[in-house]
């Protein structure tokens, strides 16, 4: 062969860090640059190469900086380089002027369609089919595909227009441009790249043009050993190049000769090979990191030990929980949501805040770790007062000017009355946002353990905003109100993410087998079908057949497909086995939530391959090694606790004073109805949900907001049917804007469609139960307030009664109180105590002198008039399901009024005794029970059916 002017070297190595350092000390000798085919692999080499005496300086560059670097010696000058974000958002814009029979139209509005068009279109671009050729290659494709290579090839060159006009360029435009230029004695120092099992025909033409300009260049490629079918992009990339070639010598690992072939290991010295279960994946990657502490015991230093987790996503938050529990360090790069990020949700909650004039959506903002929470008595009254304003956040602006401690909230106000005058561009909001972040109670001075995490949040959630702006700023000039920019931010940042800063030292975790350092023993998770290896996935923008049939036509070599990607794994899988020199484990977990798993048939390869596979097995009982084994010191004490035999259960009080007396100044001042019922039902729920306001956002949440309407709107203050429903549609439109903020639009259009739904039936309800229940005239009084006539705040306990009920009236010869209810109360034949509880403890409220009393319950299954007891010849009558009365004396097998009585409201006082009592005493055990089916609180709870230790039962 050729070796272009004998500058041009192509090494075959097998992978592995061991084997490839080498080679990099070698080519170091006289010095130059170093770039690999992806970051994980430059890392590897860069902190695995040690320099010696007679090297002079070496440079780890990532590729596209030695592109630039080649651009600016061969043209003398480079624009600077997109890396794909601006891009991406230049997709956006030109799929909306695709032609109505393009195949991309139906999805292309989605972000997921749009990153899978830009990575095809860099493929493209990679084997050298630019927009040109695709047109051309149109000409004479089917019908389809022809109509899809037009719309790819306009989309393409709205990008180049994009990027033009913001005075940046591709990488593939630069290696172009290098590559067309002509050959000339460049200033550029020595250059290796590393391409491993892959090296697009476009890199290759650039390293040929380097070598023919003088560089002394330098490729290295993966290889197998033996016969094995591995690493065959790796060949094809060996093919393009005109050099000089060399293999690197075998290693002394006869399990890598055998493997995915028909020969078997001889006995070696190798790596010993272990293959493991664990019960689920948390087990999997404790055992893992035990492991890892049992190397290290050996003298094995972290550096030289690694864990592969081809799951990143799902496995890294176990692996950072069990490594802090156990007490392994771990060198973890990852990324995470933004919106986990608490600096980015604070400022999300700061925008939504701004956006609504129900001012409580500001408390969760002073309660942020972040700030300071001592004025929170002062913020409190401030909402209090402001919120009924006719303009809200002008009151808090005036109540704030003089009140030192909310300084920041009168900062808010104005910056929130600011922000609503006009409408800005991305680019003016992307400042505003900044000035709303320093408006926050956030303390710059006091430690913050998070600083670096939330400076790289800070620039995540300001990226794809200036991203959009800039291409925004070539078209038309698009102004946003706050509502607008607000929608904008939550759905780029709920689509963003950010990466988490890496320990400096420690175990190496990694999901690239191209990223492992030097290593002795390797650990290896999630050995299971589909997910190592993964299933074959065609390309959703070209299928196989169309890069098939793109390739004939575009006459390049063929185009890289799903099975091409299918064997990638095989070539991951035999990586991973090359790495390690001592030990290998791979491990899997035998379940997964609710189903069982499949181990990955690798795990039978390697067994049919190696001599000598150990075997080992950690079921869900084995919690921790034998005491004796244990290295790790929660382990220890874990072991020590569960050899100790079982001893009394302990009750779940509050064993604090503190802990008491938080709950004792809460129910000091009184109890309401629902209070009382909740305590009744689950003294846990009711602290987790009452006393500490742990919340919950989930679709329950926004759908139980809706039946407050009856009791915001004063349904039965309403003087006929026409008013009530006026009155309802007005509160849900408020409703409508208190979540408009934090709610998605199919969700507002939900609630919104359900909500008309049910004033209808609210509507009806009400009107019908004054036909056949009537009312006395002059009787009627919306929200009234226990303690106050007509109500009494008598409880059987020395706690009153607090809170309001939505109305009451004389109806028939009961006076009666009036309540709404989100969810059916379960009185029947056999009643919930707690629902005989809520509903006895209004009938007190109305109790006097002997009289029979009403409470009228209106829920999702109808209306109840329930009645204690029975007036003889009151009237009243049922309407079918709809209006039903109940007679509560029927539930005591009594026959006379007075012993009905007496029993009733003997059981309602017990119960509430016992409530109170519970919640006095500091005891929040849990009370399991149907609800635990729909209680927010199941993961904090020892004894919920879904989540707890025992089990409801």
């Amino acid at each position: 062969m050729s070796r272009n002017r004998g500058r041009l070297e192509v090494w075959r190595v097998v992978p592995g860090a061991s084997r490839l350092l080498p080679l990099i000390q070698e080519f170091a000798r006289g010095g130059g640059m170093v770039s690999a085919s992806s970051n994980a692999l430059l890392r590897a080499c860069a902190e695995g190469f040690m320099p010696g005496e007679a090297q002079t300086e070496v440079e780890f560059l990532p590729f596209p900086q030695v592109v630039r670097r080649a651009a600016l010696a061969a043209l003398g000058g480079a624009k600077p380089l997109d890396r794909g974000a601006l891009a991406l958002e230049a997709i956006g814009p030109a799929c909306q002027d695709l032609p109505d029979d393009s195949p991309l139209i139906p999805s292309a509005v989605h972000r997921g369609t749009q990153r899978e068009i830009q990575a095809t279109l860099e493929r493209l671009h990679e084997y050298g089919i630019d927009p040109e050729r695709l047109r051309s290659a149109a000409v004479g494709a089917s019908p389809r595909l022809a109509r899809l290579l037009l719309s790819l090839a306009q989309i393409d060159e709205s990008i180049e227009r994009t990027l033009e006009g913001l005075g940046r360029s591709r990488l593939t435009q630069l290696v172009d441009q290098c590559s067309a230029s002509s050959p000339s004695t460049a200033p550029l120092p020595h250059w290796l790249h590393v391409a491993g099992s892959e090296l697009p025909p476009r890199d290759a033409a650039l390293l040929s043009w380097a070598a023919e300009s003088g560089v002394r260049v330098g490729v290295v490629l993966d290889r197998g050993v033996g016969d094995a079918p591995l690493f065959a992009q790796a060949e094809r990339a060996a093919k393009r190049l005109e050099g000089a070639q060399r293999d690197s010598p075998n290693p002394d690992t006869p399990l890598l000769d055998a493997l995915f072939t028909d020969r078997t290991a001889t006995p070696h010295t190798g790596p010993e090979v272990e293959i493991a279960t664990a019960g689920d994946s948390l087990s999997e990657c404790e055992w893992a990191l035990r492991g890892c502490l049992r190397e290290m015991e050996r003298g094995v230093p972290a550096a030289r030990l690694a864990i592969y987790a081809r799951d990143p996503e799902g496995l890294a938050p176990l692996l950072e929980a069990s490594a802090t529990r156990l007490g392994v360090p771990i060198r973890l790069a990852r990324r995470a949501p933004l919106l986990s990020n608490g600096y980015a949700r604070l400022s999300l909650d700061a925008l939504r805040a701004a956006v609504s004039d129900d001012l409580r959506y500001v408390e969760p903002l002073a309660l942020s770790s972040y700030g300071e929470r001592g004025a929170r008595v002062k913020l409190e009254g401030v909402i209090s007062t402001c919120r009924s304003s006719a303009s809200p956040w002008s009151a808090v602006a005036t109540a704030c000017s003089d009140q030192p401690e909310l300084a920041w909230l009168g900062k808010l106000a104005r910056w929130t009355l600011e922000a609503r005058r006009e409408a800005h561009s991305l680019g003016e909001w992307c400042g505003q946002l900044r000035t709303l972040v320093g408006c926050l109670p956030i303390d710059p001075w006091a430690p913050n353990p998070t600083q670096e995490r939330d400076a790289r949040a800070a620039q995540a959630m300001q990226d794809p905003i200036l991203q959009r702006a800039s291409v925004e700023r070539l078209g038309a000039s698009s102004q946003r109100t706050i509502e607008a920019f607000v929608r904008f931010c939550h759905a780029a940042w709920a689509d963003a993410d950010v990466s988490l800063p890496e320990a400096s030292a420690g175990v190496r975790v990694t999901h690239r087998a191209d990223g492992l350092p030097d290593l002795e023993s390797l650990f290896v998770l999630g050995c299971l079908e589909g997910r190592f290896p993964r299933r074959r996935r065609e390309n959703p923008i070209l299928s196989d057949r169309d890069l098939e049939e793109l390739s004939r036509l575009a006459e390049v070599e063929p185009l890289p497909n799903s099975r091409d990607a299918a064997r990638a794994e095989r070539d991951e899988f035999y990586r991973l086995c090359a790495a390690p020199s001592k030990r290998i484990c791979l491990s899997y977990p035998v379940t997964d939530e609710d189903r069982d798993n499949v181990p990955a048939f690798y795990l039978a390869e390697i067994e049919r391959a190696a001599v000598g596979v150990r075997r080992v097995s950690h079921p869900r009982t084995e919690l921790t090694p034998a005491r004796e084994a244990c290295l790790a010191g929660r382990d220890r004490d874990l072991a020590d606790a569960l050899a100790l035999p079982p001893g009394p259960e302990t009750p779940a009080n509050l064993s604090t004073e503190a802990g008491r007396k938080l709950l004792t100044d809460r129910i000091a001042g009184g109890l309401s109805p629902a209070d009382f019922r909740d305590a009744s039902q689950c003294p846990f729920r009711y602290f987790a949900g009452r006393v500490l306001g742990v919340g919950s956002r989930d679709a329950s949440t926004l759908w139980r907001a809706l039946y407050r309407l009856p009791r915001d709107a004063r349904l039965p203050a309403q003087p006929d049917p026409e008013a009530a429903r006026q009155a309802l549609r007005d509160a849900l439109s408020e409703l409508i804007g208190r979540l408009k903020a934090e709610a998605e639009p199919w969700e507002l259009a939900a609630i919104q469609a359900r909500g008309g739904r049910l004033i209808e039936e609210w509507v009806d309800r009400e009107f019908a139960a004054r036909r056949h229940w009537p009312r006395t005239p002059g009787s009627v009084r919306a929200e009234a307030k226990f303690g106050e006539n007509p109500l009494g705040d008598k409880t059987p306990t020395n706690l009153p009664l607090v809170g309001t009920v939505p109305a009451t009236a004389d109806i028939g010869p009961y006076p009666a109180l009036q309540v709404f209810e989100a969810g059916p109360l379960q009185l029947g034949q056999k009643p919930d105590e707690a629902d005989q509880l809520y509903i006895g403890l209004h009938l007190l409220a109305r109790y006097s002198n002997g009289r029979a009393v009403a409470v009228e319950v209106d829920s999702p299954g109808g209306r109840v008039l329930y009645v204690m007891p029975r007036a003889r010849g009151d009237g009243l009558s049922g309407k079918g399901e709809e209006l039903r009365v109940c007679n509560l004396a029927d539930l005591t097998n009594a026959q006379d009024e007075l012993t009905q009585r007496r029993d009733f409201y003997g059981a309602v006082a017990k119960l509430g005794r016992e409530a109170a009592g519970r919640l006095q005493a500091g005891d929040i055990q849990p009370r399991p029970g149907d609800y635990c089916e729909t209680c927010a609180y199941g993961e904090l709870c020892r004894m919920s059916r879904d989540f707890g230790e025992g089990g409801a039962g």
